[in-house]
């Protein structure tokens, strides 16, 4: 065991990692570097869309000590799923279907709801479906998609025909 002096930057580290885990232990969301309450979330059904409260903070080292800057924080999230905001899409789009549903959701912060993690969506593969295989592990078992989730998460694909998100973590 090593004491930390209140002036070393390992000192900074410490609370950073100690107020992280704190947030984890109470709930609370990370989505990029803010922390939210979705236990706490307002619904709003008529828009689809629900509000979660949050926070922003900040740990700086000064002269006198260390501060904690906290700013509060919402986030807006859509309700609907990605399918039904790419059926949306579909019956809007005049042009290449493909590029206008990427234009749309490359970049944005998806809520899965299956194990209630967010996801940043990187690509839309739209020649691969739930129906295609890919190995699962290292001795070289395969599954598909619609397989993988049934089984892990007990959540059942409805379109066999929908693209694939792609969230390179």
């Amino acid at each position: 065991v090593q004491c930390i002096s209140e002036a070393d930057q390992d000192m900074l580290v410490f609370l950073k990692v100690f107020f992280n885990s704190m947030l984890k232990k109470i709930r609370f969301k990370q989505i990029g570097r803010n922390h939210f309450n979705p236990s706490q979330a307002t619904q709003i059904p008529h828009h689809q869309i629900e509000i979660w409260p949050g926070f922003s903070s900040s740990l700086q080292m000064l002269q006198r000590g260390v501060l904690l800057n906290v700013d509060i924080v919402h986030k807006v999230l859509r309700t609907d799923s990605v399918l039904d905001f790419i059926s949306d899409i579909k019956n809007r789009c005049r042009g290449d279907l493909c590029s206008e549903i990427k234009k749309a959701l490359v970049g944005s912060t998806i809520l899965t709801s299956y194990n209630k993690r967010t996801y940043k969506v990187d690509d839309i593969d739209f020649e691969k479906s739930p129906k295609d295989t890919f190995v699962l592990d290292a001795d070289g078992t395969e599954t598909t998609y619609h397989e993988y989730f049934k089984s892990k998460y007990q959540a059942n694909l409805t379109d066999m025909n929908q693209p694939v998100i792609i969230s390179i973590n």
